[in-house]
């Protein structure tokens, strides 16, 4: 591989690092601030929150980002259902 094609895909994981954090810090500070004073009211284990975050760690940020808006569209007072939901499980090698 060329010496050019190495700093490229470096800086390609870089960037995707910084997007990763980017979108896990708001998550975080929301665990440790916010989530403490409106209270734990997460229908499903894990928290939403907790979900998001391995959804990120499993699936990358972008599909991450599309699991966690899905589950927080299904935890609301009005859905009937809860309990053990999840993240589904990579199929990548």
């Amino acid at each position: 591989m060329s010496s050019s094609k190495k700093s490229h895909v470096l800086i390609h994981k870089l960037l995707l690092q910084v997007l990763v954090v980017s979108i896990k810090l708001p998550i975080i500070i929301y665990r440790l601030t916010l989530s403490s004073i409106v209270g734990h009211n997460c229908r499903y284990y894990p928290t939403c929150s907790s979900y998001s975050l391995e959804a990120i760690n499993i699936h990358g940020p972008f599909k991450g980002i599309v699991l966690s808006v899905k589950r927080l569209a299904r935890c609301h007072p009005w859905n009937n259902h809860s309990g053990v939901d999840p993240v589904p499980s990579s199929h990548r090698k």
